[in-house]
């Protein structure tokens, strides 16, 4: 994802206040890593961190995630500590939506329940803002195999349910703004 002017130094900021608040939040250095090229170091976190976080039937094949990371208007990155993956956050501009919207498609995260997954929200959110998305879009579930309350901790953060289907999948959306604003 390459940036020029403005808008690349605003993202920064986003990115630099995230960083900054997860370095706090787990006590040791982290950083974000935005990968430029998608190599075997790439995959084998991406692998590990859905690995640890996913059942089986919600884990990407290797070539499901190429086609994922070939996405238009592609957020990619990884929150790493001591050369370690500690989540990873991959979204794209959804398609085939009337208006501009970000799709999170896979927010995984290692260290469960210290604010990880929350920090790396509210900054999708804010840089969503700030990229002029009027929505984010993301699928979930009520909870996960875990029990941790999926639907809850997304609607603390004010997404509301969009659909839902016979097995359980949710869909939710948070408006980013409203559709007479520009």
């Amino acid at each position: 994802m390459k940036e020029a002017g403005k808008d690349a130094n605003e993202s920064r900021l986003v990115w630099t206040r995230l960083e900054s608040n997860l370095s706090k939040l787990l006590h040791r250095r982290v950083r974000l890593i935005f990968p430029s090229k998608w190599d075997k170091t790439y995959h084998n976190w991406y692998e590990t961190l859905e690995l640890e976080g996913f059942r089986e039937e919600l884990r990407y094949t290797p070539e499901e995630i190429l086609e994922r990371i070939e996405k238009p208007d592609l957020l990619l990155f990884f929150v790493v500590a001591e050369q370690r993956p500690l989540a990873v956050l991959l979204s794209y501009t959804m398609e085939g939506e009337w208006e501009k919207t970000l799709y999170v498609d896979t927010i995984a995260v290692r260290e469960q329940g210290k604010g990880i997954g929350r920090a790396i929200m509210n900054a999708i959110i804010e840089w969503g803002r700030l990229k002029n998305y009027r929505a984010v879009v993301l699928d979930t579930e009520e909870q996960n195999e875990k029990g941790l309350p999926l639907r809850k901790f997304y609607e603390r953060l004010g997404f509301v349910l969009d659909d839902s289907d016979e097995r359980g999948n949710l869909t939710m959306r948070l408006r980013l703004r409203s559709e007479t604003h520009s």
